[in-house]
C-alpha cells in the first residue's frame, strides 16, 4: 500500500504544480493460498457469479501458469460493425449496512452532489472523449450520467458511442490506458507512475479482450 511519504509528493509536488489532475498509484494486496488449483479457482469464480450483480464481465482466465479471476463493472472499449463504445465509470457509493430506501436516499443525494465525485467522473469522461475523438472521425454521442448498481456499491457512469473504420486491434491500442487506473492526463500520469512506482504493474491496469469476427467480417 502506498505510504504517506509517497502520496504526499504526488499530491503536493506533482498535482499541486500542475503536472496532472489526478494520479492513481497502484496498491498491491498479496496473500498466499494453500492447495490452489483449478477447482479452487472455479469455486471463487462461481461465488462471484452467484453473489455479485452488475458486473460487465465476470471472468476466469488461465494463462498456463496463472489464474486471473474477477468481476469488472467497466466495459473499457467495445467495437462491433464499426460502432465503438466506451464506458467511463467513477464514483463509489457504498451500500454497507443496508437500510431502507428512505435511509439510503440522504446519503445517495449527498454522494451525487459531492464535488470530488463529480469532478472525478468528468475527468475520466474527458480522457475517454479524447480517445473517442481520435478513433471516431465523424464524432459521436454521450449518454449519462447513470447509476450503475452492484451488490455492495453503486458507481456513476457515462456511455460514449461513435462510428469508426479502424481495425479492432487499433481501437484497443488507441484506447490504452483507462484513466481510472492511471490518472489524468493519461500520458503524463504514466510518466509519473514510472517515477513513483518501483516496478512494473504486470496485469494491474491491463485489459482482457475477447476478439472475434461476425458474419460480416
Amino acid at each position: 500500500i502506498p505510504t504517506r511519504e509517497v502520496r504526499r509528493p504526488v499530491a503536493h509536488d506533482e498535482i499541486g504544480n500542475g503536472e496532472g489532475a489526478n494520479l492513481v498509484i497502484a496498491r498491491d494486496y498479496v496473500a498466499h493460498l494453500e492447495e490452489w488449483d483449478l477447482a479452487a479457482a472455479l469455486g471463487v469464480y462461481c461465488r462471484l457469479l452467484a453473489r455479485e450483480r452488475g458486473a460487465y464481465w465476470t471472468f476466469l482466465v488461465f494463462t498456463g501458469d496463472l489464474y486471473l479471476v474477477g468481476a469488472s463493472p467497466e466495459r473499457h472499449v467495445w467495437l462491433q460493425s464499426g460502432e465503438v463504445s466506451m464506458n467511463p465509470i467513477s464514483g463509489t457509493f457504498r451500500l454497507a449496512g443496508g437500510g431502507s430506501v428512505d435511509e439510503l436516499a440522504p446519503r445517495l443525494h449527498a454522494f451525487l452532489a459531492d464535488e470530488k465525485e463529480i469532478f472525478e467522473l468528468f475527468m475520466v469522461v474527458d480522457e475517454e472523449l479524447k480517445m473517442m475523438c481520435g478513433m471516431c472521425a465523424d464524432g459521436g454521442s454521450i449518454l449519462g450520467p447513470f447509476l450503475k448498481p452492484m451488490s455492495h456499491l453503486v458507481h456513476t457512469e457515462y456511455l460514449l458511442n461513435g462510428r469508426s473504420g479502424l481495425d479492432v486491434r487499433d481501437v484497443l491500442r488507441d484506447s490504452m490506458f483507462a484513466a481510472t487506473v492511471t490518472g489524468s492526463p493519461v500520458e503524463n500520469a504514466c510518466r509519473l507512475i514510472t517515477r513513483f512506482e518501483a516496478g512494473g504493474r504486470a496485469y494491474y491496469r491491463a485489459v482482457l479482450a475477447l476478439l472475434g469476427r461476425d458474419p460480416d467480417g
